[in-house]
């Protein structure tokens, strides 16, 4: 009886050294598990068995070797698929006497041995290669008004609110979007009425202005989020179908409008 490739495991109490040996076509026919004896794979029947002193493995043995060593010296299984010199292909053989060309692997039709320094690692999808890319917030700006992959990106980096540079008064607005003085017609006699026309017509003017070209498809059945008044208090909630004068693409952007404009909002109360 002789060792299958010439070489012994030795035991560590755990299950590791059976599995190589299966790995290697080794079958633990005896349910052999966390033993601290020498282990090897009979060549003839292709069972493992084991020793209990050095000595009684049968001979030749190439190499008698820990689990630690094995991994560090063969790292690749047979049957394993791997990268060699960057081709897919199969390892099918292994060669523990000669330690420069221990792989043969299937290429194509045929068969080949290759040292362990060709090899790589298969995986189905190869981890891609990062690198660290610095934005300033300006450039980020640029992007979002492109639109597209680069407005994707740039959101990755910074929020809505800071790509937008949205206006927190209406005074701000005011003298980023318009210039001169403009006159309205008020529709309303009373006072109370216009002032809180007045505050309505300034929140729709913001609303546009937050949502950047954006406005509700109250058809389709994507979300919204609203603005509005329960018991003299506000809420922002989200809808598919209730339409208000005061909705966003996001929460956040809901959100952050509420914070700047809430006063606005009570003055013009009767419109929302």
């Amino acid at each position: 009886m002789k060792a299958l490739y010439g070489i012994a495991i030795r035991g560590n109490g755990t299950n590791e050294p059976i599995e190589i040996l299966e790995s290697l076509g080794g079958v633990n026919e005896r349910q052999y598990k966390d033993t601290f004896n020498f282990l090897y794979i009979n060549e003839d029947t292709h069972v493992i068995a084991y020793a209990i002193q050095q000595y009684e493995i049968p001979l030749p043995i190439v190499k008698i070797m820990t689990c630690e060593d094995f991994n560090k010296l063969y790292p690749y299984r047979i049957g394993e698929t791997v990268f060699v010199n960057g081709v897919k292909e199969r390892i099918v053989n292994m060669d523990f006497h000669v330690t420069e060309l221990p792989y043969k692997v299937t290429q194509g039709k045929g068969e080949h041995w290759v040292p362990i320094s060709s090899i790589e690692k298969y995986a189905e999808t190869q981890p891609l290669k990062t690198r660290t890319l610095e934005v300033t917030l300006e450039t980020a700006k640029e992007w979002y008004k492109n639109g597209g992959e680069l407005k994707t990106l740039a959101l990755t980096m910074f929020s809505e609110q800071e790509l937008i540079s949205l206006p927190k008064t209406w005074k701000e607005y005011w003298e980023t979007h318009y210039a001169g003085e403009v006159i309205w017609e008020m529709p309303f006699k009373d006072t109370e009425t216009a002032e809180a026309f007045d505050a309505f017509r300034r929140l729709m003017l913001l609303r546009d202005c937050y949502c950047d070209g954006w406005d509700a498809n109250w058809n389709d059945d994507s979300i919204k989020y609203i603005l509005y008044f329960s018991n003299e208090v506000s809420y922002v909630d989200k809808t598919y179908c209730e339409r208000r004068p005061l909705s966003f693409p996001t929460e956040e952007l809901a959100k952050e409008f509420l914070k700047n404009f809430e006063q606005l909002m009570i003055a013009a109360k009767r419109f929302l």
